[in-house]
């Protein structure tokens, strides 16, 4: 893999009434991908003060310990944010139906809704072993060999519920993102 400095990632558009804002929800929700090429976070609000953090962490080339799918990896980060629950939900990514992972953290005064999703082979998935499947499909076969690891995260008060409001709202009105990611070198 040839040193290219730095990459840019770019923050995928979003139609009114969200914009990105470069003030984050919590600056401490801090994902821990390791040994991402690159990884941001994006802010985005609504004129009524709904806020959605949209993490991306990009590898161009997987390796030893330079995997999407890892051991070390983990949506919560490091401390403060405690892991209370996940499981699954189905939205519409890029204009098709996608199982999305859920994922619910709180620290001492927040409770946050995660939904993530892994970009292997060029295709959306939140299976761990469906994306190491196409990782490997892709280094015998031929195929997308970059991938990245896509997060969209929302505080709530009393349910996630009002979060998963606000995320389901915010996708259907952000652009796509699988070209934003193809397109990154």
């Amino acid at each position: 893999v040839q040193n290219r400095g730095p990459l840019a990632l770019d923050a995928p558009s979003a139609r009114a009434p969200w914009a990105p804002t470069s003030d984050p929800a919590d600056a401490t929700w801090q994902p821990l991908f390791a040994g991402a090429d690159a990884r941001r976070i994006f802010t985005y609000a609504r004129p009524d003060g709904a806020r959605v953090d949209l993490f991306v962490a990009y590898y161009v080339h997987q390796r030893q310990g330079a995997e999407v799918i890892h051991s070390a990896n983990t949506m919560t980060g490091a401390k403060p944010w405690e892991r209370i629950g996940s499981g699954t939900i189905v939205a519409t990514l890029d204009g098709a139906p996608v199982t999305l992972a859920t994922l619910r953290a709180r620290r001492a005064d927040r409770q946050r809704l995660v939904w993530y999703w892994y970009w292997v082979d060029g295709r959306f998935t939140s299976s761990p072993y469906v994306a190491k499947l196409w990782e490997v499909k892709a280094k015998l076969l031929g195929g997308e060999r970059r991938a990245a690891v896509v997060a969209i995260a929302a505080d709530y008060q009393d349910t996630p519920g009002e979060a998963a409001r606000i995320l389901r709202d915010f996708l259907d009105h952000v652009g796509a993102i699988g070209p934003v990611l193809a397109r990154t070198d």
